[in-house]
């Protein structure tokens, strides 16, 4: 499928001052960031001046608390439609992202020195918000990315015996970063259940659900919040622009009407109006499949290189499941192999992975597993890039036998 029209005449690398990622250092795997040839910088632009031209005035001035009607409405529609949800714009509230709702998330439900229940391996930036925010991770089960309701249900359990507040449970159940891995309805239904009957809400923060290269996922936890009660964060991030800085949460009343009377948006209106009014314009076009779609194509095509190339590696060294969406690949390692010595021989020949140590709520948890995007470069450029990781991972196997 040919991509909308797009102008990419300045690269990332090529704006100074500008960007979040300005280098080009070798064939870097760590970044899990849309590519920049596929930001649709048409698009965004055509739905811009389409917010311009309608709203006028308003759409540059401070925005309604909870974002502007149009875009709420578009939101819900749109992630409804996505996840097997039933909400209306009144269950929404638009955030500058993600991370801002998280972050959001954290000053209204939690406390010093409380926990949150997460996956064993999580979304390193989520972790390193919570710890900033005096809450403690608590990890969950054995596997890095699936918790039993059982386990949840023993952990929780165990904490307050010891004495401890559960803030919130924080879960990625849809193409999971760092594993790509996703829940199973069952498994959803479960881990939803077990955490009302403890009383603890559920955070799911699900960035990446629209990215799928077969069928779409399961209905999400937040869908199923009539079993428990579940906070959604969701983000046009991924799948339009992160410059945009459009976002939202999803569910929670009481939340909702606490945020809209918080300083911080009683004082400067509603996050990123302009841009929540351009996406409103985006959502409801029929553009917006098109590009979807798109994604999928390339993002599979970029995931089938690296994973084709990475071949040699496979067995007794590394293992990994194919993920059906989203940006990564989780290499566990064996046989005594460390994942600092990969990501180091793999940056001297040329290739920059992370190891799995930031994803890990337990500190000194992560020395035989490595994450790998294949969202930022071309799928030869990724043919590449594993052949030069996989070489790292025979070698660092072959030291290994060797000591």
């Amino acid at each position: 499928m040919a991509a909308p029209n797009r102008r990419t005449a300045c690269a990332i690398g090529g704006a100074p001052g500008i960007v979040q990622v300005e280098s080009d250092d070798g064939l870097d795997l760590r970044v899990g960031q849309p590519a920049p040839a596929l930001l649709p910088t048409d698009l965004v632009a055509r739905h811009q001046a389409v917010a311009l031209d309608r709203y006028g005035p308003a759409a540059l001035a401070y925005g309604a608390n909870a974002g502007p009607t149009p875009a709420r409405e578009a939101l819900a529609a749109w992630t409804a439609g996505a996840e097997d949800g039933h909400w209306t714009a009144r269950d929404v509230f638009v955030t500058a992202g993600a991370s801002h709702a998280l972050a959001l998330l954290c000053e209204e439900l939690g406390t010093p020195d409380a926990r949150v229940l997460v996956q064993r391996a999580s979304y390193s930036v989520a972790l390193d918000l919570l710890r900033r925010h005096q809450l403690r991770p608590l990890p969950v089960g054995t596997d890095d990315c699936v918790p039993t309701a059982a386990e949840f249900t023993a952990a929780a359990r165990a904490a307050r015996r010891a004495g401890e507040r559960i803030a919130f449970a924080y879960l990625q159940p849809t193409f999971h970063n760092p594993t790509g891995r996703t829940w199973t309805t069952a498994q959803r239904r479960a881990v939803v259940e077990a955490c009302a009957d403890l009383g603890v809400t559920i955070v799911e923060d699900d960035p990446y659900r629209e990215l799928h290269f077969g069928d779409p996922p399961p209905p999400s936890l937040t869908a199923l919040g009539s079993l428990g009660p579940v906070i959604g964060v969701r983000t046009l991030s991924k799948v339009l622009a992160p410059g945009l800085r459009v976002g939202c949460l999803v569910g929670g009343a009481a939340l909702r009407a606490r945020l809209e009377r918080a300083p911080l948006f009683a004082s400067g209106g509603g996050m990123a109006h302009i841009g929540a009014l351009a996406a409103a314009s985006l959502l409801t076009s029929p553009e917006f499949p098109a590009h979807l779609q798109h994604l999928r194509v390339e993002y599979r095509e970029r995931r089938d290189a690296l994973l084709g190339a990475l071949t040699p590696a496979a067995g007794a060294e590394a293992r990994w499941e194919r993920p059906g969406g989203g940006f990564f690949v989780w290499l566990r390692l064996s046989g005594g192999v460390l994942a600092d010595t990969v990501e180091k021989l793999s940056a001297r020949y040329g290739a920059h992975v992370l190891h799995g140590g930031p994803f890990r709520a337990r500190l000194g948890d992560g020395g035989q597993a490595v994450r790998v995007s294949y969202s930022m470069h071309s799928a030869p450029t990724l043919a590449t890039a594993g052949q030069t990781l996989a070489r790292a991972i025979t070698e660092a196997s072959g030291r290994n036998r060797n000591r």
